[in-house]
């Protein structure tokens, strides 16, 4: 008799549909395999693929856009003394821009009380009009941060800062020259370099005081006192400005000069904090915690500024899709091949995670970036896998001829 030819397609078709018939064939199986067919036959039920996938987009919607409404702004004045203080989410920004000098040298003093140390804070931050970043001061782990974005390009220093974890008074001045920058806490110089100069830029533009120009790390404690100076301060004028602080409350002109911006935040009340100094350039309070600028997608950090924290997060967005990926994919191949399905799926994943991420942009409390959009389709590509490696098993297994 002659064996008709398969049609293109026709011999995977068959293999599907003898590894279908397959899982219902639990003759001469061991009881860990027998439950291993049963959690197959079940996944593989479209009503079911169907409700565990929306089973795991609620939680992404909870995980990812939680909380749905805005929330207050945890910026509230001291009352003992002059001051604000910085919940977990606040933040204080310019009215308007500060212009810098030629060569973006300044000195930047500012009067704090640090909250307990948790993760990166932000203490000030320029940012620009074409959503550039000039010098922003933080607080990492164990260390004090020196942030610096120009011409696209990204540079971090850091050094061992002890005094912002011991959640007492503390005095710090950044002096950034031409040449070098150097750190002072309360008075005393605690650290300077060559490899950080100032540009054109650093201390221009929109101010952030409690919050970055990009990103979320607000700070948790309070703030006294900010000034910034268009020049160096040299260290006589640093010690002499740190003493007149401590005794007045405030900067003296006869020994630094009249500083651009000074902030004594001594109103006591309302959304406005007035400028002092020479530039007039105001803070306001917004009712609702807020984004500086908003950032839209923003890409992969170095690998030199990875942290733990940025590989934890790498694993968890990797983790949390692969169950999708492989639901999805299960739900798909019920009017699917499994190929096409498997396809479809990884497009599914990246949807969604692309979706999640765009309204990311507009919640203060989350990050839009282009890492986690990365992770997220990863994740659901070995979901994927994982599916198609647990059916080429249980077909392999010999479900249905007493194989093992």
């Amino acid at each position: 008799m002659t064996k008709m030819p398969q049609l293109p397609g026709q011999g995977e078709a068959i293999v599907e549909r003898e590894a279908a018939r397959n899982l219902n064939d639990t003759q001469g199986l061991s009881a860990l395999g027998q439950i291993e067919l049963w959690a197959a036959r079940w996944l593989m039920q479209p009503r079911t693929a169907g409700f565990i996938c929306l089973l795991i987009l609620c939680v992404f919607a909870v995980a990812g856009l939680w909380p749905f409404v805005p929330i207050a702004n945890q910026v509230s004045w001291i009352e003992s003394r002059a001051g604000l203080r910085f919940g977990a989410n606040g933040v204080a920004y310019s009215t308007g821009a500060l212009t810098g000098e030629a060569g973006g040298a300044c000195t930047i003093e500012i009067w704090v009380v640090p909250s307990e140390a948790d993760g990166t804070s932000t203490l000030l931050s320029f940012y620009g009009p074409d959503g550039g970043q000039g010098i922003a001061l933080q607080r990492s782990e164990n260390t004090f941060r020196i942030d610096r974005e120009t011409g696209g390009r990204r540079k971090v220093m850091y050094f061992p800062a002890k005094a912002l974890y011991e959640q007492r008074p503390v005095f710090l001045t950044l002096v950034h020259g031409s040449s070098e920058s150097s750190v002072y806490v309360d008075g005393v110089e605690v650290w300077r370099s060559d490899l950080l100069r100032a540009a054109p830029g650093d201390c221009a533009g929109g101010l952030g005081v409690g919050h970055p120009a990009k990103g979320r790390s607000s700070w948790k404690g309070e703030i006294w006192g900010l000034a910034i100076y268009g020049r160096e301060l040299g260290p006589e004028e640093v010690q002499g400005s740190y003493m007149a602080w401590q005794s007045d409350g405030r900067p003296r002109e006869e020994v630094t000069g009249k500083p651009k911006i000074l902030y004594l935040f001594n109103e006591g009340e309302g959304d406005r904090i007035r400028d002092h100094g020479s530039a007039g350039l105001d803070l306001t309070i917004p009712p609702h915690y807020q984004d500086i600028r908003r950032s839209w997608f923003q890409p992969p950090p170095e690998l030199e500024y990875w942290t733990a924290g940025t590989i934890e997060d790498i694993f968890v967005n990797i983790a949390g899709f692969v169950p999708f990926g492989a639901a999805l994919c299960a739900f798909l191949s019920a009017r699917l091949r499994l190929i096409w399905a498997g396809l479809a799926a990884v497009a599914g994943g990246l949807a969604v995670s692309l979706t999640i991420e765009y309204l990311q942009v507009f919640l203060p409390t989350r990050d839009s970036d282009v890492t986690d959009l990365i992770t997220n389709t990863l994740g659901t590509a070995l979901g994927v896998g994982l599916l198609f490696f647990w059916r080429r098993r249980l077909f392999r297994m010999g479900v249905g001829t007493g194989a093992r």
